[in-house]
């Protein structure tokens, strides 16, 4: 009945906040490796400009270019894993939402079967308790 179908929901919704948890943590992580690798390039980008001024050779500078280029393409990774674990923390946030709106609503439904039941039982017993005097309007 709905109170099976509010209990799996609830179940559901455990679940996904759950993932969402890791995924965020999974988020965090990317972010931080994308951080890390932006500063190495950035740092690596300042030595090779000092070396520039100081006029080391043109053999030295070629050694640099390589080396930019990957962290430029671990960069690019690293910005689509973010990107796709923003994705996965966005996706995991909706279910949560129409979970917790299921659950709104079958909270309702379940409030409105108890009264229903309630009443029918006040309708089938009110007359005989009325008898016995236990029960008045």
């Amino acid at each position: 009945g709905v109170q099976g179908q509010a209990t799996d929901i609830d179940i559901q919704a455990r679940e996904i906040l759950r993932m969402r948890e890791q995924h965020s943590q999974e988020l965090a992580a990317a972010q931080a490796v994308l951080r890390e690798a932006k500063d190495t390039r950035r740092q690596c980008m300042r030595e090779m400009r000092r070396k520039q001024r100081d006029r080391f050779r043109a053999d030295d500078m070629l050694l640099y270019y390589p080396y930019l280029e990957r962290l430029k393409q671990e960069i690019e990774l690293h910005m689509k894993r973010v990107a796709a674990a923003e994705r996965k923390v966005a996706q995991k946030r909706q279910a949560l939402l129409e979970a917790m709106k299921k659950r709104k609503i079958l909270d309702k439904l379940k409030e409105k079967q108890l009264q229903a039941h309630l009443k029918a039982e006040i309708e089938k017993w009110g007359p005989i308790l009325k008898k016995a005097g236990v029960y008045a309007d």
